[in-house]
């Protein structure tokens, strides 16, 4: 099922709860102050803690696969490993070059759906869009943010490595965040897809971030709402019958 006919939207709303404190990185360092914390979480404009919606998708995608491929080994292929990719193996990615060369762009997307694994086409490959889109995740309420040493380990000894002490922020357990998942487009299959994953998002067993084996990571989605819209919902919406134009 693809894009060009709208069949089927479903939302889910939510918070996600932080089971323990999570640590998200900032891409750079806030400042040039030698007191401040050396690797800050990732903040929105408003200098306030949020989890990207990249972030929950990749860890909820990794899970999946995993799963998948105890089951069936070619129902998840190794999107980012070009020799390993669903698209990427020669006698599909030359007949998807004839098909773009061709311009047929309806036979190129029908095409490359269907020789796309489980995985790909739920999560997005490399020829087309994920059905599954994570928004990002922003704080809700205030929060302090507490910071934590860490230290390096010398290879050798075994023991605290001179001049390698840092320290990191954290966001404390307990603090929430929205949660808004969109998937358009689901065949039957898909939506038992979508059941399993928002079960494990409920779970409390999944861990976002980074520092995870160090006891940090672990988030439980809670509150969870769905909305469902599909093309009948739709057209009785706007009072249409089957044939007749708006």
């Amino acid at each position: 099922m693809l894009y060009d006919k709208f069949d089927n939207r479903i939302i889910i709303t939510g918070k996600l709860v932080a089971l323990d404190p999570i640590h998200i990185g900032s891409s750079t360092k806030n400042s040039l102050n030698p007191i401040d914390v050396d690797n800050s979480v990732l903040k929105d404009s408003q200098g306030r803690p949020v989890i990207p919606g990249s972030s929950i998708k990749g860890l909820t995608r990794f899970f999946f696969e995993s799963v998948l491929r105890n089951i069936n080994e070619s129902s998840a292929c190794n999107v980012l490993e070009e020799k390993e990719c669903c698209t990427e193996k020669t006698d599909v990615k030359n007949e998807i070059k004839r098909l773009r060369d061709k311009g047929s762009h309806e036979e190129l997307a029908t095409y490359s759906y269907e020789k796309s694994c489980e995985a790909c086409k739920l999560f997005g490959g490399r020829e087309f869009a994920g059905k599954l889109m994570f928004k990002d995740c922003f704080l809700i309420g205030d929060v302090k943010l507490e910071h934590r040493d860490g230290v390096g380990i010398d290879r050798k000894t075994g023991a605290y490595k001179s001049k390698a002490k840092y320290d990191y922020e954290i966001i404390p357990k307990g603090s929430e965040f929205e949660f808004y998942l969109l998937a358009e487009n689901l065949d039957e299959k898909q939506m038992k897809y979508l059941d399993f994953i928002i079960r494990h998002l409920e779970s409390g067993n999944l861990s976002v971030g980074g520092k995870v084996t160090r006891g940090l990571g672990r988030f439980k989605l809670t509150v969870t709402k769905r909305e469902v819209i599909d093309i009948e919902s739709l057209k009785a919406e706007l009072k249409l019958k089957e044939g007749r134009n708006v």
